[in-house]
């Protein structure tokens, strides 16, 4: 095979569909060039072989990582490779990260082929592949793939707490149901009797018992407590039409008092401007002091 050591920035090649790469030392600077590649939203590659390149756990993360919101890649070969529980870990929770509903449904959907190295001798390798080869056959044969992982993962607690421990989070069977809205209980439970059986149906019942008596009890009080809303507006909008009322005959009487007022300014203007009353003119008030001074003087000459 050919070595190539060196791989040259790939993330500017977004017409590329097809990348054979078997039987190349690429090392974790080729990886980090591809996985750039793959985190560009315009690439265009469906079709990537990167069989026996001694790919390590590190490397197996770094890729699966990149294709966390690819949706181009259909087939990813990986076989001949030595990454072992890490690398399988990371593209496990690439196809299915079980940590919640909504990280179930948002997982990698377009990934249909996955090829691995030879089935490995150790057990939780072993059910790291058996998982990843079912949400790889969801991919390819469901139209809504995230629906269907949650409803035969998240809504079964067998395969739940299995996928869990094998992705290193804590399980708790309760704690799926702080992700669902209350109202929609009923139709799940339903749903999981259909498709899971008895056993689980009764072990989810008894999980929701408290939230389903709480919708039942919300049920029964929602007609009056929508009548009670009801009559709340009617008062609301009568105090507003009250207050609206009260406002405006408060802005008349305002009105009509400055009406008065001006008229009275207007009416006092016209009179000094006439000369009929108000208050004397200036020559008026000399007039009447020099005729009161001349009348003193003709009194002490007397």
């Amino acid at each position: 095979h050919n070595i190539i050591k060196n791989i040259p920035s790939l993330d500017k090649y977004t017409n590329l569909e097809v990348l054979w790469l078997d039987g190349n030392n690429i090392g974790k600077e080729g990886c980090r060039s591809i996985a750039n590649l793959l985190q560009n939203n315009s690439s265009r590659l469906r079709l990537l072989r990167l069989a026996s390149n001694d790919i390590g756990d590190e490397e197996a993360e770094m890729l699966a990582d990149s294709l966390k919101h690819n949706t181009t890649l259909t087939y990813l070969d990986l076989g001949g490779n030595k990454f072992k529980e890490k690398g399988l870990r990371a593209f496990l929770k690439l196809l299915n990260d079980i940590a919640s509903i909504g990280n179930t449904y948002n997982s990698n959907h377009t990934l249909t082929g996955l090829g691995l190295s030879n089935s490995s001798p150790f057990l939780k390798s072993a059910e790291m592949e058996k998982h990843i080869r079912s949400s790889l056959t969801i991919n390819r044969g469901s139209d809504a793939p995230g629906q269907l992982k949650v409803i035969e993962t998240q809504l079964n607690s067998v395969l739940r707490m299995e996928l869990c421990r094998l992705q290193g989070i804590e399980y708790s069977y309760n704690s799926i149901f702080a992700n669902i809205d209350d109202v929609f209980l009923p139709n799940i439970i339903a749903l999981v009797g259909r498709k899971h059986g008895q056993d689980e149906l009764y072990r989810m019942l008894i999980a929701t018992a408290p939230d389903l008596t709480s919708i039942i009890s919300r049920r029964a009080v929602l007609p009056e407590r929508i009548a009670e809303n009801a009559a709340q507006v009617v008062a609301l909008n009568a105090a507003h039409v009250r207050q609206v009322a009260d406002l405006k005959a408060e802005n008349l009487q305002q009105t009509a008092a400055l009406d008065v007022k001006r008229l009275e300014l207007e009416r006092e203007l016209e009179s000094i401007e006439s000369g009929q009353g108000g208050v004397p003119s200036l020559a008026d008030t000399s007039i009447a002091s020099i005729q009161r001074s001349s009348g003193k003087k003709r009194d002490r000459s007397v």
